[in-house]
């Protein structure tokens, strides 16, 4: 699970630089005031991101699970790996509720 504390760390870095590079980009441009243009940026700046948040999700996500069934006893394994996932689901709906409302109000 710490591999994975440590990549998800990693990929907010990795998107915190891509932010930076393409904010530098569009003022270079003289786009800084026109919130609807599109900077001239290859779409494979965002790889490291994705790769980064797939492999945190992969090393905290199994650790989580595999946590749940050997530290828990047989009748609370089950409903405790289902709480984790039911727990992702919610948080992807108020993310997708969060960014379905900036939209509509920028």
């Amino acid at each position: 699970m710490g591999i994975g504390l440590l990549c998800s760390c990693a990929s907010m870095v990795s998107s915190a630089c891509r932010v930076c590079t393409r904010r530098k980009m569009a003022i270079e441009e003289g786009l800084s005031d026109e919130p609807q243009a599109v900077v001239q940026m290859s779409a494979l700046w965002i790889l490291s991101f994705y790769v980064l948040a797939g492999l945190a999700e992969a090393f905290s996500g199994i650790g989580q699970i595999e946590l749940c069934y050997s530290e828990l006893p047989k009748t609370m394994s089950t409903i405790a790996a289902k709480v984790n996932g039911f727990g992702a689901v919610i948080g992807n709906l108020v993310a997708s509720l969060i960014i379905s409302f900036v939209d509509k109000c920028y």
